[in-house]
């Protein structure tokens, strides 16, 4: 268990801040963004992705602690993406945040049936970015 401070309050994440982390975000700028506030977080290994496609390819050379994945990408979307990682054998327990500006009722069932850990919506600050993170944390077990 991990304890971080935010604006006066203490918060227990279950994630282990030295494992890695992936940021999943076809935005330079939204990913960079994503980066600095897990730094703050003190996130101290976070890898990140411009597409599903290079994702795949992290998760063969790492397991992650953590994955935080943007909803609308080119190609292949964060729930193709959420998708594959409960499909793996390594990753499929995995916490898994999905990052959206569009949380449609239709679109967050598909996503729940999936088993996402938690949702994000933009724009996003970060304790809200703190709090998805430690909610994904506690429910990132599939049953």
């Amino acid at each position: 268990m991990s304890s971080i401070a935010l604006i006066g309050k203490r918060l227990t994440m279950a994630i282990d801040l030295n494992r890695p982390v992936l940021v999943v975000e076809d935005y330079l700028e939204m990913r960079s963004t994503m980066r600095m506030c897990l730094e703050e977080l003190e996130f101290t290994q976070v890898f990140e992705a411009d597409s599903v496609k290079s994702a795949k390819t992290l998760l063969t050379l790492h397991e992650f602690a953590l994955i935080i994945a943007d909803w609308q990408m080119p190609q292949l979307t964060g729930v193709d993406f959420l998708r594959m990682v409960r499909a793996s054998f390594v990753h499929r327990e995995v916490p898994f945040v999905m990052v959206t500006a569009y949380a449609s009722k239709e679109l967050v069932q598909q996503a729940m049936e999936l088993h996402v850990s938690g949702f994000l919506v933009k724009p996003f600050d970060l304790s809200s970015l703190a709090q998805a993170i430690a909610a994904a944390g506690e429910s990132g077990k599939l049953e």
